[in-house]
């Protein structure tokens, strides 16, 4: 008798292991609908009687990614404000970071820096050294307070609390790549370095706010026209 043979097993594909759920995401209230991802897992907080994010300073950041043009800053004048709290005393913790990294490469950011006590802040153009612009303290004090990084009338302007702002001269030129480009909230691009405490009310406009109006927004006014996204932390749904 013959012996009984079997037909070969059919070759099992590789498939990639299935993600168990996509992540998480964060609104937009300023009527653009540029909704945000939530990486790895801030814990939801409160400032006063609102909304917050914690971020762990491990792997917890936001990104709007593939950003359309409202947060095409270019060359003009610009308004980046933000809630913050933290009690660090080393590293770099962005705060915002938008477009490139990297000597010579078009990009904006804004970012504490504890052990050299202060909040610094900087554009790129891609011609020519950086600017940047600083204040005299890091305000770690595990506190709230409220940020305000300008670009105005070829000056770079950083306030804090509604105090008087630190001045540099800016170059002109855009800081905006031409392809497509994500702002990082919380992590600077390479993830080697990652905000650590709290944040809140993160908005960007297309214009140089007045002291008037940095002001307002601070106090939480939502009509201050010329915002291209306000990220306030108060859903987050997967």
């Amino acid at each position: 008798m013959a012996p009984s043979t079997s037909p070969p097993s059919p070759r099992r594909r590789w498939t990639a292991p299935r993600k168990t759920s996509p992540p998480q995401r964060t609104g937009d209230g300023s009527g653009n609908n540029l909704d945000a991802v939530v990486h790895g897992n801030p814990k939801p907080g409160t400032r006063g009687s609102g909304a917050a994010l914690n971020f762990d300073g491990a792997d917890d950041h936001v990104r709007l990614i593939d950003c359309p043009a409202p947060l095409r800053l270019g060359g003009d004048d610009f308004t980046v404000t933000a809630w913050i709290r933290y009690n660090a005393a080393t590293g770099g913790r962005p705060i915002v970071w938008g477009y490139g990294q990297g000597a010579g490469v078009q990009q904006f950011w804004l970012r504490a820096e504890p052990a050299d006590g202060r909040i610094r802040a900087s554009i790129d153009t891609g011609y020519g050294p950086p600017a940047t612009v600083s204040t005299t303290s890091a305000y770690n004090d595990n506190a709230w307070h409220h940020v305000v990084f300008r670009r105005q009338g070829g000056q770079l302007l950083l306030s804090v609390d509604g105090g008087a702002s630190a001045r540099a001269d800016a170059p002109t030129g855009g800081i905006t790549p031409a392809g497509a480009f994500t702002v990082h909230i919380g992590a600077r691009p390479d993830y080697q370095e990652l905000f650590t405490g709290a944040m809140d009310d993160v908005r960007i406009f297309n214009r140089s706010l007045t002291t008037a109006e940095s002001d307002a927004v601070r106090n939480g006014a939502t009509n201050v026209v010329n915002e291209r996204v306000r990220l306030g932390f108060t859903t987050l749904w997967h």
